[in-house]
């Protein structure tokens, strides 16, 4: 099967689904700054082949799913298939796996 890419300037609110194939661009560890040591979040500038970024985070109650998957410069594709997929158990539905841009 072939992977139809979609471009991040396509992503849009309720078009789905939508995969992308990205590169972290820039990544950075939000600390909280009430629990010393808690990390809150795990944020990302992401690009496309054409050039397009877009601003990505992972929430706290899921850093320990893409902490170790998630390194800058690195290529990945992430793909939601509904709309429930951004807003519920993302380690059901979406997709993350390394990759380079052909």
């Amino acid at each position: 099967m072939v992977n139809v890419y979609s471009k991040i300037s396509d992503v849009r609110v309720g078009k789905l689904p939508w995969l992308l194939k990205v590169r972290v661009m820039c990544l950075w560890i939000v600390k909280s700054n009430f629990i010393p040591g808690q990390e809150n979040s795990i944020e990302m500038v992401l690009i496309d082949e054409k050039g397009s970024k877009i601003h990505a985070t992972v929430q706290r109650h899921l850093i320990h799913l893409f902490k170790d998957i998630l390194i800058e410069g690195k290529f990945f594709s992430a793909g939601f298939k509904s709309s429930c997929d951004a807003f519920v158990d993302h380690q059901v539905q979406s997709n993350i796996w390394p990759g380079q841009f052909n």
